[in-house]
């Protein structure tokens, strides 16, 4: 919601209106905790969209540092800059060369799914171990066994839950229907 038009005050509500069409009563084991607002603008702010870098730091393919795939980051960029309803239209240095590794690292992921794990998981927890390796190694939105297996370890404390797993857990039928998934199904 972070992503869209959804102030944090619009993000707790919809959340709060979410957990009590659940039921307050949750299972032994789970918690329905509801963000403090704070923490959702925290979450906001980090995810929003921000073009807050000079010129110098903009990636650019005609001064494509340490070698990037020019062609890879631009499909990158031009679904970002779709996604975004123009937002955003460059990438910092150092976005580019993570949205690069990301995208290199997992075969038919799309730009704009790299770019909400960049956002939740490395802008939003800079320095901090957020999981994304293993989000990018179980490819979890690929198929339901590779949901289970990770889930699974998660509920058992085998493995940390990963910065991004609550977006991943909630929107997985949207995840399963493009917005991770790259070719002509996405295009549509």
């Amino acid at each position: 919601m972070a992503f869209g038009k959804f102030t944090a005050p619009q993000i707790k509500e919809t959340i709060t209106n979410e957990v009590k069409e659940i039921g307050a009563d949750p299972l032994p084991g789970f918690s329905l905790e509801i963000p403090e607002l704070r923490t959702i603008q925290r979450l906001v702010r980090a995810v929003r969209d921000q073009d807050g870098y000079s010129d110098q730091d903009a990636w650019s393919m005609e001064d494509n540092p340490d070698s990037l795939d020019v062609s890879l980051l631009l499909d990158t960029l031009s679904e970002v800059v779709a996604g975004t309803e123009g937002r955003v239209r460059r990438f910092s240095n150092q976005q580019a060369m993570c949205l690069n590794r990301i995208r290199e690292s997992t075969t038919g992921l799309s730009g704009s799914g790299a770019w909400i794990l960049y956002k939740l998981c490395v802008e939003a927890n800079p320095g901090a171990d957020t999981g994304l390796d293993l989000i990018l190694g179980f490819r979890p939105w690929e198929s339901n066994e590779r949901f289970d297996r990770l889930s699974s370890l998660i509920k058992e404390n085998r493995i940390q839950e990963p910065a991004c797993w609550s977006f991943i857990k909630t929107r997985m039928p949207l995840m399963r229907n493009g917005i991770f998934t790259q070719g002509e199904e996405n295009e549509r």
